[in-house]
């Protein structure tokens, strides 16, 4: 009966050592998770770091407008300058297509900017801007939803109206 009673708690001993093991293996992950998530993070506040010190002179003295394309960039890529949408190959932290591109290029009379401009924050917002100059003088959410993704429906200009909304809130507590 003894032996008995010292396997069964030796059993006991087991399966509650197993249970905080496989507990203490699901913290481990979920810090890791976090961890993963954290250094993204990180990385997206240095890509907005980056896209803030090279912006134009114009857009840092126009705060709405500088708010509104921030508010685009957060809806196109999350602010992630290396994104890229696998099903439409659009790229960059604006998510620019090679169709814009061209329009760029055509604005412009000239070849000026490639596809690899794309990951340039200072060429893509250039880009961003001489559109805007023709298709969208007046520099409205709706005039830069309709001329940055014309197919998409009005869901879109709310998603950037939503981040604008929300990064104007931020900017009147700083």
């Amino acid at each position: 009966m003894k032996k008995l009673s010292v396997i069964f708690l030796f059993l006991s001993i087991s399966v509650i050592a197993f249970a905080l093991i496989t507990v203490m293996n699901k913290v481990d992950e979920k810090i890791n998770e976090l961890e993963v998530n954290l250094a993204a993070q990180n990385a997206r506040l240095q890509s907005l770091e980056d896209y803030v010190n090279n912006l134009s002179p114009d857009s840092l003295f126009n705060k709405e407008w500088f708010l509104i394309k921030l508010a685009l960039a957060r809806v196109e890529s999350n602010d992630n300058p290396n994104a890229v949408n696998p099903w439409t190959f659009a790229s960059g932290i604006f998510q620019i297509m090679p169709i814009f591109i061209a329009e760029a290029n055509r604005l412009q009379d000239s070849i000026v900017f490639t596809k690899d401009c794309v990951w340039d924050i200072t060429l893509s917002n250039q880009m961003v801007e001489i559109i805007t100059a023709h298709h969208n003088p007046k520099r409205t959410i709706a005039g830069l939803a309709r001329t940055h993704n014309p197919t998409a429906g009005n869901w879109y200009k709310e998603r950037i109206i939503k981040e604008y909304e929300y990064l104007k809130q931020l900017s009147f507590n700083l």
